[in-house]
């Protein structure tokens, strides 16, 4: 099997390895983010509860401030996520030679794991490839062995 071949196959299995982790970590902040809203509403109605019971004198301010905390926190965790959910959807986009943003085969209850076109790993320019650390990495390695 010439060199070339090796490469060229290398290059598609770090593509679909990437594309896959990519699309879990996806996955898995949609999943945080949707947690991260049903429990700040849950705070929110806890915190509400805790104020009129604190108002009716049946509870201290200090349930009251632990329950404002609780919520407020939560809810800073909230827009940490989202530019976390941004960054990798955009990642897995330019990855896949499209526009930035999320694509239309992960929208919400499709499963499928978005695809690259063949012409994508064929159009990339060599230039580009050098450009990441990895490949730096084993380029650098590959000339300290041959030297």
């Amino acid at each position: 099997m010439p060199a070339t071949w090796r490469a060229w196959t290398s290059v598609q299995v770090l593509m679909a390895a990437q594309v896959a982790g990519l699309y879990a970590s996806i996955r898995m902040l949609e999943v945080r983010l949707r947690i991260s809203r049903e429990n700040a509403a849950l705070q929110r109605r806890s915190l509400d509860i805790t104020e009129r019971l604190f108002r009716s004198g049946n509870d201290s301010e200090l349930d009251v401030q632990q329950a404002r905390a609780q919520y407020l926190g939560t809810l800073s965790t909230i827009p940490q996520l989202e530019i976390a959910l941004r960054q990798s959807q955009n990642a897995l986009s330019t990855l896949l030679a499209r526009t930035p943003g999320p694509l239309p085969e992960m929208v919400a209850g499709k499963e499928a794991i978005p695809k690259a076109e063949f012409g994508v790993i064929a159009d990339i320019p060599a230039d580009l490839l050098r450009r990441r650390p990895n490949i730096r990495a084993a380029e650098m390695q590959l000339a300290a062995q041959s030297a």
